[in-house]
């Protein structure tokens, strides 16, 4: 029974710490916004979409080689690199479930804005009437 426990958590390890360094990416996706908003400037929707693909395999990695030095002594590159893998295919998966989310909210149509029309709408805009 004790064989069977270790080779499932040897084989968990690797998912466990890719899913992990996916989370810590979406995690930035929060947290570099707020520090950016602080500083005064913005980020655009695809350089956050680039951290998150390039920053969750580079983070699992380096968690699981992090851990993997510090357990044995030596990094497991099978282990790491395998920790990599599914922290981007948590990540595809991830946003794939963001995007359809997002698809099946409803919308507006955008319609042309006409700026006399709303101004004349407003009583305190709106141009005197002869009377």
């Amino acid at each position: 029974m004790s064989g069977l426990r270790e080779k499932f958590k040897k084989a968990a390890a690797p998912v466990v710490n890719g899913i992990s360094g996916a989370f810590a990416a979406h995690a930035g996706c929060f947290m570099l916004p707020i520090g950016a908003a602080a500083l005064g400037v913005s980020l655009s929707g695809a350089f956050l979409t680039g951290v998150m693909y390039l920053g969750a395999p580079l983070m699992a990695a380096g968690l699981t080689a992090a851990v993997s030095k510090r357990k044995t002594g030596r990094i497991h590159l099978k282990k790491t690199g395998r920790a990599a893998v599914f922290a981007l295919a948590a990540t595809v998966g991830i946003q794939a479930a963001h995007i359809a989310v997002s698809e099946h909210q409803p919308t507006q149509e955008k319609a042309e804005f006409d700026m006399k029309a709303f101004l004349d709408s407003r009583p305190m805009c709106a141009a005197p009437t002869a009377s």
